[in-house]
């Protein structure tokens, strides 16, 4: 891997991946301004492991509407071989503490986010830079729920000064794009986008493993679905 930053560890897999709301008016305008554009395709692609076709990211929050604690993302090639992965906790800009209803979903304490967690704004900043960088080389920033996941990223930047957006025109929702093909429906009756578990219910006929709403298990989840998406050509 040259000169790649992203990813805390390398880890070869086989060719199946293994497991592993309503926003302020702000969130929402920073999302959907346009990305920098001065990185080229060479500089892109340092950033990179080779053969680098896809990311699948995730993110856990402090709250609905929170700030991210955990950050995980994958990058994988184009044979939906995993090349490297990359999951750390993130501690929360000063005040922010973490609501019981997000602590019940995912099972992360302040006290161990405090404990064991890194800076967040220059972890984000390196991640809006890799996600900048497999658009540049053709690739896709796979997220299963994209706008939640970007909106959580650009809040937390905002929050701790920093000026760098995520914008979702530059991802793939597997939940959007899902959307229509599996059988689930909203209490109005019309078909919606399936949740993590359900796409992967769905394609592979079993649950999960693992501890799902851990964003490490849950790129797998999305990653295994994004790949039997693109086998059966949904996507």
């Amino acid at each position: 891997m040259r000169g790649y930053r992203g990813c805390s560890a390398l880890a070869a897999v086989s060719k199946k991946p293994e497991l592993g709301s309503a926003q302020a008016p702000s969130v929402l305008s920073r999302m959907m301004q346009p990305c920098d554009t001065a990185m080229s395709k060479r500089d892109a692609a340092e950033l990179l492991p080779e053969g680098a076709a896809y990311i699948v990211a995730d993110t856990e929050t402090s709250a609905l509407n929170g700030y991210v604690l955990q950050l995980a993302y994958a990058v994988y090639d184009r044979e939906h071989v995993k090349l490297c992965a990359y999951n750390k906790l993130l501690r929360l800009p000063p005040g922010v503490s973490i609501s019981w209803g997000a602590f019940k979903v995912h099972k992360i304490s302040k006290k161990r986010v405090d404990r064991c967690g890194v800076g967040a704004l220059a972890e984000l900043r390196k991640f809006i830079k890799l996600v900048d960088a497999i658009r540049r080389v053709g690739g896709r920033a796979v997220f299963h729920n994209a706008q939640f996941d970007c909106a959580a990223v650009v809040r937390t930047v905002a929050r701790l000064g920093g000026k760098e957006t995520l914008c979702t025109a530059d991802t793939f929702c597997t939940y959007r794009r899902s959307r229509g093909r599996v059988p689930v429906r909203g209490k109005n009756g019309k078909l919606k986008g399936a949740s993590n578990t359900l796409l992967y219910e769905y394609f592979f006929h079993e649950m999960p493993r693992g501890d799902l709403h851990d964003a490490a298990v849950d790129i797998g989840v999305t990653a295994a679905s994004y790949a039997e998406g693109c086998r059966r050509k949904w996507w």
